[in-house]
């Protein structure tokens, strides 16, 4: 299995324990942390980018999120936002933006898996064009007379 297919794996797992049992993961604001920071690194594997203004698009993704949910309040974690009295509504808006951002940035799982396989058989199609690129002006004979070895169908 590629290595993209197994951190994408570990990650998503470690996101549903997290909202599964969330106080096994620390304070309500640790595990808010954690989530997003899980979401990031998904983001990394899935879209394979690394340029910095594709590094900050969860949090504005989130801030986005935060905006709609509860508008009107001021830019602080959502643990913050929702207070002691509203605690019970934290996991399910955090869940619900997880499954936001899974829908939104899907994994070709086929293609991550697959990649490893395919760089492989790129590598010996290389090599082997290589070998045959090599050998094409060799001359050998055919009874009396020299051919010379092409692609072309005859």
């Amino acid at each position: 299995m590629a290595l993209a297919a197994t951190l994408l794996r570990f990650v998503d797992e470690r996101l549903d324990h997290m909202l599964e049992a969330p106080q096994l993961w620390g304070a309500d604001e640790s595990v808010e942390l954690q989530i997003l920071q899980l979401l990031e690194i998904r983001l990394l594997i899935a879209a394979q980018r690394q340029g910095p203004e594709d590094w900050r698009q969860v949090q504005l993704d989130y801030e986005r999120f935060l905006a709609e949910q509860l508008p009107g309040s001021p830019p602080i974690t959502l643990t913050a936002r929702l207070g002691a009295e509203r605690r019970g509504e934290l996991w399910s808006l955090l869940a619900a933006f997880v499954a936001m951002q899974r829908q939104q940035h899907l994994v070709r799982a086929g293609v991550d898996q697959n990649l490893e396989q395919i760089q492989a058989i790129d590598r010996l199609l290389a090599a082997a064009r290589a070998d045959w690129e090599a050998e094409q002006d060799r001359r050998d004979t055919y009874g009396s007379k020299p051919v010379r070895l092409t692609i072309e169908a005859a």
